[in-house]
């Protein structure tokens, strides 16, 4: 009887040791698991991230390469060129062709001889800052500055600005002005200067959004010269300044010409370029 509670009782001890292993197997795969999880879905997150930040560097190539498209067709009376944007984690955003206003002011000697109003659309890239972030970087430019209006020709017109706000990082592009005196030349007793200021209009029909692959076409649309402005310089001198004012969406900014005839014309040079997908 002695003997066989001793049989019992080791029975007994090995069930128990037993368990304790299948338990302790149970954990160990249990929390296997769970680091795998927990790493792979860091993994992917890191990997997003990576992949985000190559798009949106990808995404800046792309836009930089359509401003050159856009230069190419805007001055011509005919001609297309496209760009191809791939985005897989962020989307490109056409904003019609009255979604900014640009207002020149031009003023002589303080006073003012012509104003302009005209409205063009805005190509915008997003993206969500799970993706990429700058933390509490300032926008910044990665073609042009804040400057509306450029006097020297081989400024570039486009813009293209990064910000970070909301939860998005965005890439802008979009046209400021040009102005120059071209010449000046003796017209019978006058000394005739003629001040040309480029315009470029993006004609966006509707407001559209797009993720994936697109290509992106820039077709010129329409080369006009508003009607000229001729004013007469009063009690002309070398201190004679001309200032051309933009204010553009929500900037603002001014250049001045030193002008070197007593009568300057004002030649408005508008391109209007069709944004296509």
């Amino acid at each position: 009887m002695v003997k066989n509670m001793k049989k019992m009782k080791n029975s007994f001890l090995s069930n128990r040791t037993g368990a304790s292993y299948a338990i302790s197997a149970v954990v160990i795969t249990a929390s296997t698991i769970a680091l795998v999880l927990v790493a792979s879905t860091f993994a992917y997150q890191t990997l997003d991230q990576q992949r985000g930040k190559s798009e949106f560097n990808l995404i800046q190539k792309s836009l930089l390469n359509f401003d050159d498209a856009i230069r190419d067709v805007a001055w011509s009376l005919e001609g297309s060129r496209y760009t191809r944007f791939i985005m897989d984690y962020g989307q490109l955003n056409l904003f019609p062709g009255s979604s900014l206003n640009l207002n020149i002011t031009v003023t002589v000697n303080d006073a003012v001889v012509t104003e302009k109003n005209y409205q063009t659309g805005n190509i915008q890239y997003s993206i969500p800052t799970q993706y990429i972030t700058f933390g509490q970087r300032e926008p910044f430019y990665v073609l042009g500055d804040n400057r509306t209006v450029v006097t020297e020709g081989t400024e570039s017109l486009g813009r293209i600005l990064v910000a970070q706000e909301s939860g998005w990082v965005t890439a802008d592009l979009n046209y400021r002005v040009r102005a120059i005196e071209t010449s000046s030349i003796n017209v019978d007793s006058d000394v005739v200067s003629y001040v040309n200021i480029w315009v470029i209009k993006m004609k966006i029909d509707s407001y559209s959004e797009y993720v994936g692959d697109l290509d992106l076409t820039a077709r010129a649309g329409s080369l006009k010269t508003d009607p000229s402005v001729v004013y007469t310089v009063e009690n002309p001198s070398v201190n004679d300044n001309c200032r051309i004012h933009v204010d553009f969406g929500n900037q603002s900014h001014e250049e001045s010409l030193t002008l070197t005839g007593n009568k300057v014309v004002f030649n408005f040079i508008v391109s209007e370029v069709e944004i296509t997908p």
